[in-house]
């Protein structure tokens, strides 16, 4: 699947918008780069954009809320000191 961007060739999934009522949640086709410029977070995938949430995260800059940011800084710190050949992927 490539991402609904014009002119972007680069691999992508779905990601979902979320309102009140079934009818109208919405998804897209994004890269992981559009998705972040669009206000995704890489990390859980909820649309944040535009919110306190999102905008105030220590890991904004890297496309995470703060709850994922959060989570990621905890695995990172125990897999450095735990294991220095510890790999997250």
């Amino acid at each position: 699947m490539k991402c609904q961007e014009s002119n972007c060739l680069n691999e992508a999934t779905e990601w979902f918008y979320y309102f009140d009522s079934e009818e109208e949640n919405a998804k897209t086709i994004l890269c992981e780069k559009h998705a972040q410029e669009a206000g995704f977070c890489l990390g859980c995938g909820h649309f944040l954009g535009g919110t306190s949430e999102l905008e105030e995260s220590p890991g904004y800059q890297y496309g995470y809320c703060s709850e994922c940011w959060e989570d990621l800084s905890y695995e990172l710190e125990d897999c450095y000191y735990e294991d220095e050949d510890c790999h997250l992927y």
